[in-house]
């Protein structure tokens, strides 16, 4: 493999690897913000302001 070979080899690798980087990145953080739409849906406010919740609002 020729100099030139392994160094188009080597950024398409790169490339790959910064794609897999972002499209995990991507589905971790959608997570986190399907978990965070589906509280405030069960609780009816925002998690983030207000008063701390409750010993019976905690209880799922």
């Amino acid at each position: 493999m020729s100099r030139y070979e392994r160094s188009k080899a080597e950024e398409r690798y790169l490339i790959d690897l910064e794609e897999w980087e972002y499209r995990t990145l991507r589905l971790r953080y959608d997570a986190a913000k399907t978990r965070l739409r589906r509280m405030r849906e069960k609780t009816g406010r925002n998690p983030r302001k207000g008063r701390p919740p409750s010993p019976s609002e905690s209880r799922i």
